[in-house]
């Protein structure tokens, strides 16, 4: 083995065959890959043809559905997307100028994907390209996956593993039509990477670890936050090659050569890209090789780990993968003595969940991960280079505490597992062929039938028996369907923020909407879904706060702070004096006065109030409701709960399952399945929101309540909520005119600018 992996590039392809039959036995390598190839590419037609049919399955949802329609097309469902798309109306149409945030659309692999494609399809639309880019792009998942089973002489295996992959529930959640995100590259070109390592760990082949380098080096160009998992697999690959090769092969050196040059950190793709060509053809595949041969194993050596140094330090290994641990497990932002909430403890995906909703999202049930993780053991036991894969599940398992978006990485891996273990079961009972097959087919189909029911539903009303097994094996009766966030009503009133600001004006709104603002309003944001950190406070009081002064000079203050700061955290330069904190409650009280001279105006402020932002002002709230020297939260003791709404024939209006409201007297009835009264909740005021607001107010203490018949909700809070500028404002329109100037009245978004 030693002297066939110091040879060079031609005399390894010419010994792949005999590595071929080397590295394992047994019936899983039957096959001559020579005659596959048209079998090769039918199967992998088929599987992506399989995969994109369920990805736009999401399209029969959206029939009928008008106001999730804009221009004819329907809307992305990521809110994320919007920051692509937004990079690629820089560079299609010279937008966004004076966006910070995207000062180098060059930058993101997709923004100029996105761009290049409607550039060279004219009869391709940027809102198209949102909607239909996801599916085309993830489907391409079973390329490799069919790819490994082939290398491994069970092409079958391959195929029959991409299906249960490509539909994977957590893959497709972040896939499906619309949704527009780096997460079509973030498990699809992992697999890449996996297929040509492994190709080249079992034949061998330095070519495909050349192949292997460049996905490597292309993959965070599409994925920024690819790093961490790319430095796990290329640190495992290499300690595996130390384990079977030992130090005195100089294949080992040059492997990690082709992986350093690879993980290169700070250094641009095509940078990476072109030392990999010069290694692999300049110095591999030329004369120049035989000469290099005879500097020895020893001087291989010292090359390659002074490249892997260089690549460790460069992409500052240890600090992205602390930084991706902590930042997904800690919900304090500490920074020098003032203790900001971490954006983290509030978002879903990054919340910690159940045990067995980890296992749905890897491959559809809690029994089928027992299945994919016995085969992933026996793939490692039969062939030891899948230990490789381990860092795929491991990111997938981190999910328990990091939250449900980890839990994609495991997907194809999990698949590729689970179909194994059926097909060598099958090998262990029969001895036919034909039974062989049933059983991997049997298998397969138990492993697809969560995951195809979590798309397309199973039935109108489940039986029993299939409800108790839900969380052990699910068959949900209610198909997925990721609702846009906005309707077609709601982007109307950003598109007008559009013809009546400039490109350089803010927009102050919380995080969620701040792509969307980007993309359809052409103004800056101080806070976006990827700029979500210390300056979440500012805003969150601003929102809140019960003192229109402070929502009106604070707004400007932050813009103008941001902007001459060369935009940096606002609370860097507002809450900190020569390196220490102030005190931010004086500070706070100081610019609430209505004696305070803001920040002289070098752009327009916009505040946006979207009436849906309600249902969510409880968590905006644990961002300011809050002390920053202590970390002790407010919060907890505020009331905002959201509530469906209803009105009968008769007039009345239902909240709730079971709460009638009583207009004359200021109450909240709860009646019981006989429609008799058992409680009285005295409410302090009753709004009905619409274009004119009306709000009636009582003699009681207690709750408001607020209603919404055109959204069909209502809110049941307490004045902390009620007499914040958000609710005043957005849903009330209450507002100081020597303040603010309503400029969008609109009930569903109401958009303010202001006059100071």
């Amino acid at each position: 083995m030693e002297e066939k992996s110091g040879g060079g590039v031609e005399k390894m392809e010419k010994e792949q065959l005999t590595g071929q039959t080397q590295a394992g036995g047994g019936e899983m390598e039957r096959g001559s890959k020579g005659g596959e190839g048209k079998t090769l590419w039918l199967l992998i037609g088929v599987a992506y043809i399989f995969s994109l049919l369920f990805h736009l399955y999401t399209l029969h949802f959206l029939v009928g559905m008008e106001q999730f329609y804009w221009n004819g097309v329907p809307l992305s469902n990521n809110p994320d997307g919007y920051f692509f798309g937004a990079g690629s109306q820089k560079i299609l149409y010279g937008l966004h100028q004076f966006n910070p945030r995207l000062a180098n659309p060059w930058h993101y692999g997709l923004m100029v994907l996105g761009a290049g494609l409607v550039k060279f399809f004219p009869f391709l639309n940027l809102d198209q390209l949102m909607l239909y880019l996801p599916p085309i792009i993830s489907s391409l998942v079973v390329i490799p996956i069919i790819l490994i089973g082939r290398l491994y002489g069970r092409i079958e295996w391959g195929f029959l593993a991409s299906l249960v992959a490509s539909i994977g529930w957590s893959y497709y959640n972040r896939t499906l039509l619309g949704y527009y995100d780096t997460d079509m590259f973030s498990a699809m070109l992992p697999m890449f990477i996996l297929y040509f390592l492994l190709k080249g760990l079992r034949e061998e082949n330095l070519s495909a670890f050349f192949a292997g380098g460049v996905t490597i080096a292309l993959y965070p160009y599409f994925y920024d936050q690819g790093y961490s998992i790319i430095y796990a697999i290329g640190l495992i690959t290499i300690l595996y090659l130390f384990l079977k090769y030992r130090f005195q092969n100089p294949f080992v050196y040059q492997v990690i050569i082709y992986l350093a040059l690879g993980m290169l950190g700070g250094v641009p793709w095509w940078i990476k890209v072109g030392l990999l060509l010069l290694f692999h053809y300049g110095v591999m595949g030329s004369s120049l090789r035989e000469r290099i041969d005879q500097i020895g194993v020893k001087s291989w050596g010292i090359i390659a780990f002074a490249l892997l140094l260089l690549s460790l330090y460069t992409g500052n290994m240890v600090g992205v993968i602390l930084h991706k641990v902590l930042g997904y497990t800690s919900t304090e932002i500490g920074v020098k003595g003032l203790k900001f909430l971490n954006v983290n403890e509030t978002v879903r995906e990054a919340s910690q969940i159940p045990l067995w909703l980890v296992f749905n999202r890897i491959i559809g049930s809690s029994i089928g991960i027992i299945f994919a993780i016995l085969g992933y053991i026996l793939l490692v036991w039969r062939w030891r280079e899948f230990i490789i894969a381990l860092p795929l599940w491991g990111i997938g398992f981190f999910s328990i505490v990091g939250g449900l978006r980890f839990t994609v990485y495991a997907v194809p891996i999990a698949g590729l597992s689970g179909v194994y273990f059926f097909l060598w079961l099958g090998e262990k009972l029969f001895s036919r062929p034909q039974s062989r097959l049933v059983t991997g087919l049997a298998g397969t189909l138990l492993l697809l039938l969560p995951n195809i029911t979590h798309i397309i539903g199973c039935c109108e009303k489940n039986p029993k028996l299939i409800n108790g097994m839900m969380k052990i094996y699910p068959l949900p009766d209610v198909p997925y369907f990721s609702e846009p966030l906005f309707t077609n009503k709601e982007i109307g009133v950003l598109h007008k923020i559009s013809q009546i600001s400039s490109p350089k004006d803010y927009g102050i709104t919380w995080w969620d909407y701040g792509y969307y603002i980007w993309y359809y309003s052409n103004i800056n944001t101080l806070i976006d879904g990827g700029k979500h950190n210390e300056d979440n406070y500012i805003v969150s009081k601003i929102l809140l706060t019960h003192n229109p002064y402070l929502t009106a000079n604070l707004s400007r203050l932050a813009v103008e702070t941001y902007i001459k700061s060369g935009y940096k955290k606002v609370t860097d330069t507002l809450f900190y004096k020569n390196g220490k904190p102030i005190d931010v409650e004086a500070f706070l009280e100081k610019v609430g006065s209505p004696d305070y001279t803001p920040p002289k105006k070098s752009v327009d402020v916009y505040l946006i109030f979207p009436e849906k932002m309600t249902n969510i002002y409880s968590a905006i709230s644990m961002f300011s409701d809050r002390n920053l020297k202590s970390g002790e939260s407010f919060a907890g003791g505020r009331t905002l709960i959201p509530v469906p709404l209803r009105e009968l024939p008769t007039g009345e209006i239902v909240v709730g399952g079971n709460g009638l409201v009583d207009l004359k007297n200021g109450q909240l009835l709860l009646v019981n399945p006989k429609g008799e009264v058992v409680k009285r909740v005295p409410l302090k005021r009753v709004a009905i929101l619409g274009k004119e607001p009306q709000i009636a107010q009582y003699p009681h203490s207690g709750l408001n309540l607020l209603l919404s018949g055109t959204l069909r909700r209502g809110w049941l809070m307490d004045d902390y909520y009620y007499l914040s500028q958000g609710v005043q404002m957005g849903l009330l329109k209450k507002y100081d005119p020597n303040l603010f100037e309503l400029v969008i009245d609109n009930p569903r978004m109401r958009v303010y600018k202001l006059k100071r």
